[in-house]
């Protein structure tokens, strides 16, 4: 990513986690602070913690320059829902950032789109789905506020800043003579490839590549998901071994450890920045130290003195710091990372030195988040299910869990 793009979107995501982070009665300088505090901050406050994770996530892959980054969930653990609050967040704070979301099916572009419809965002009108010809003639039904249909799309396009599309309606557009996409594909700082664990056919590998510059590229999905599905057949056999073949996305992670959790933020500050998690004098150790305890929620209903490091004064007001829930494993974790980000000189930052490295394969940037609650099932078909599926989740200590 061009310096540029990396400097303003590190600070766009410092200004979105401490809005996340700040009491719905505390106002914020900013044009959409309103609403991002009446429609944004409860699905932030969620216990689960997943939006706060996807976001530190992107903070901490920008920050290490990172070109890859993979985002793995449960089933039901809120995917779609975390990405619809970091891109409606992005559009307000940054009124040149533009993005593309792939996804594999119809489905999964549409109820994207009818999520950032339903939360009516001040910035919707920068938002477009990109329909083929076989959807938009699926009629109503099928349709969202935000589509861009097949006639006059280079004029529609060009005044988009964030773009759903799939696979092959993408690959169709680009393959039109006087198209514009590719053109608009030129401005993109971030690109999400929506459930993953399903790519590895030539649509998604030449919508990758039409990416012609410098880019995060997010994969999202479930990674102990079958490809292809489980389908019977010959046909569906064969293609399902040829994808898992195909070391790509969230299929290139294999190693116990891979993938963490929101309860693991901790060890992973600790890992990149060994020195100043174990040096007692420095604020990320004391950070740590204090947030050893599950993540229950943001913010306590009393007001405590919570003796932080004086640096986050630069960060929140008074009001703020004295209701986080800095025993949270994950909020201590964040406030760290939001340390470091914004006093990178005093830190140092482990940048990646190759391209498997940037790829997050190798060395110490060898890492990617899981999203390890589900809320579409019960506790005990969670239990049964995760233990067998997700071993990652349940190795070695109790807040792997979590």
């Amino acid at each position: 990513m061009m310096s540029e793009r990396r400097t303003k979107l590190t600070d766009a995501l410092v200004r979105v986690l401490c809005r996340l982070l700040t009491p719905i009665g505390v106002v914020l300088p900013g044009p959409h602070d309103e609403y991002m505090r009446d429609s944004l901050l409860s699905l932030a406050g969620h216990g689960d913690g997943h939006v706060l994770t996807v976001a530190v996530a992107l903070l901490l892959a920008i920050l290490t320059g990172r070109s890859d980054l993979c985002i793995a969930g449960v089933f039901g653990a809120g995917k779609t829902r975390s990405l619809t609050v970091l891109l409606i967040a992005l559009s307000c704070e940054l009124s040149d950032f533009y993005a593309i979301v792939y996804t594999k099916e119809n489905v999964a572009a549409k109820a994207l789109a009818d999520q950032i419809s339903d939360l009516a965002p001040p910035t919707q009108t920068a938002f477009g789905r990109l329909l083929d010809r076989i959807e938009e003639g699926k009629g109503e039904a099928y349709a969202t506020k935000i589509d861009v249909h097949c006639s006059d799309r280079n004029r529609v396009i060009a005044e988009k800043r964030i773009l759903i599309a799939t696979g092959r309606s993408t690959t169709a557009e680009m393959a039109m003579k006087y198209s514009s996409f590719s053109l608009w594909l030129s401005k993109v700082w971030l690109a999400f490839m929506d459930e993953s664990q399903q790519y590895g056919n030539y649509h998604e590998i030449a919508t990758l590549v039409a990416i012609q510059q410098p880019a995060l590229i997010v994969f999202v999905g479930d990674h102990r998901q079958t490809p292809r599905g489980l389908s019977k057949g010959r046909a569906a056999a064969a293609n399902r071994q040829k994808l898992l073949h195909r070391p790509l996305g969230l299929r290139a992670l294999n190693r116990p450890g891979d993938y963490l959790p929101p309860a693991r933020l901790t060890k992973l500050i600790a890992l990149l920045w060994p020195d100043a998690s174990q040096d007692n004098n420095s604020e990320v150790a004391r950070l740590l130290n204090l947030g050893q305890a599950p993540h229950t929620g943001i913010w306590t209903t009393e007001t405590t003195a919570q003796h932080l490091p004086t640096s986050l004064a630069r960060l929140f007001g008074e009001e703020t710091l004295s209701h986080l829930n800095v025993k949270s494993c994950l909020i201590s974790a964040i406030l760290a990372v939001l340390l470091i980000a914004t006093a990178p000189e005093e830190f140092g930052i482990p940048e990646c030195t190759t391209t498997v490295e940037a790829a997050g394969l190798d060395g110490p940037n060898r890492w990617d988040i899981m999203l390890s609650n589900s809320s579409r099932v019960s506790l005990l078909t969670y239990k049964a299910i995760v233990a067998v599926r997700y071993p990652e989740l349940v190795l070695h200590d109790q807040d792997s869990s979590k």
